[in-house]
């Protein structure tokens, strides 16, 4: 799995540990969100698939592989280049800001 080099991350699980974060919660526990979200864009195909191998890509859909598990995997970093398109992400961000539950699939 390559490591994107970007000059957009969105978000990043270091963000989220230290500091006020609570102290009997794992380092992994601050990037929980991330790799929801993550998997949550491959399920909808709107990942670069590029950058993604087939394997993971299955083991996602498949429900194969942990959420801490997926975070490990796919280097704690949401980066722009891990999605589709940046117009396609400002769609989702449009559909699920207007209250909709699911965006449009892409055919």
């Amino acid at each position: 799995m390559p490591t994107p080099e970007s000059d957009q991350k969105y978000d990043d699980a270091s963000w989220h540990a230290g500091g006020d974060f609570p102290s009997d919660l794992s380092y992994s526990q601050g990037g929980v969100h991330i790799a929801i979200f993550l998997a949550w864009l491959i399920r909808r195909g709107l990942y670069n698939p590029e950058l993604f191998e087939t394997a993971d890509v299955e083991m996602v859909r498949r429900q194969g592989v942990s959420i801490l598990g997926l975070l490990d995997r796919f280097d704690e970093k949401l980066v722009a280049e891990e999605l589709s398109s940046r117009k396609r992400f400002r769609e989702v961000l449009l559909w699920l800001t207007a209250g909709r539950r699911h965006p449009p699939v892409p055919a």
